[in-house]
């Protein structure tokens, strides 16, 4: 269906990529908000999704869950205690 109003959307199906870079920059744009508004406070956390973790958007199985427990557990042990203790209390 084309646009009725100007618009650079292209038609069709998106693609992959195309939908990555979308949510890269959405990623991007909400990092440098929290940054700015929460400043000091602000702690992110962040891990690699394994190809093999059986991840993906909407996926809840249990081999899921056990590879996001690892990689929370992972990654949380590499923060500085005190940077969490407001948030855990």
């Amino acid at each position: 269906m084309p646009c009725s109003v100007p618009c650079s959307v292209p038609e069709g199906p998106p693609d992959h990529n195309n939908i990555l870079t979308m949510l890269s920059v959405q990623q991007q744009h909400v990092q440098a908000m929290l940054e700015d508004r929460l400043g000091e406070r602000y702690v992110r956390l962040d891990a690699e999704w394994p190809p093999e973790g059986g991840l993906g958007i909407d996926v809840a199985t249990p081999a899921a869950m056990n590879t996001l427990s690892a990689l929370a557990q992972k990654t949380s042990s590499k923060v500085d205690p005190r940077q969490l203790a407001p948030f855990l209390s």
